[in-house]
């Protein structure tokens, strides 16, 4: 498998990639490049698509520096970007290969499981005025 490569023909580091879903069939790499440039350098951007030409809805993103990944990374937190007039596109960056963002990604999961109480918590005070429901989990 080759390396993968910048439009100038260098090598592009995994320790600076990112992954990109819930990418609107409207972004390009033009469109990314210019949206993620608030963050720092970008080095390359890669949509991935189909035969027939069409986005798949994910791709990479390559930051010239690890510092301008963990900016775009804490942007994303938690809800993702609006891009291209497409909401919640989601970023990942490689936690594996970067310890200092699995605090982020902690952080990321436990807002999701508060709204997710939270969430159960005004379902169930809803139900409970058209009648006896079980109680609320606690949290």
């Amino acid at each position: 498998m080759s390396a993968n490569k910048n439009d100038a023909g260098e090598i592009l580091h995994d320790s600076n990639k990112c992954f990109l879903a819930n990418l609107g069939y409207k972004s390009t790499k033009e469109t990314l490049s210019a949206f993620f440039s608030q963050f720092g350098e970008v080095d390359h951007v890669k949509v991935i698509y189909d035969g027939n030409g069409d986005s798949r809805g994910f791709g990479f993103l390559w930051m010239k520096t690890k510092e301008d990944c963990i900016k775009v990374a804490k942007a994303a937190v938690p809800n993702g970007f609006t891009i291209d007039g497409r909401y919640g596109v989601h970023l990942n960056y490689h936690l594996d290969k970067n310890p200092k963002m699995k605090h982020i990604q902690h952080e990321k999961n436990l807002k999701a499981a508060r709204d997710a109480v939270a969430h159960a918590q005004q379902a169930h005070g809803a139900a409970a005025t058209y009648g006896a429901v079980a109680a609320p989990p606690s949290g």
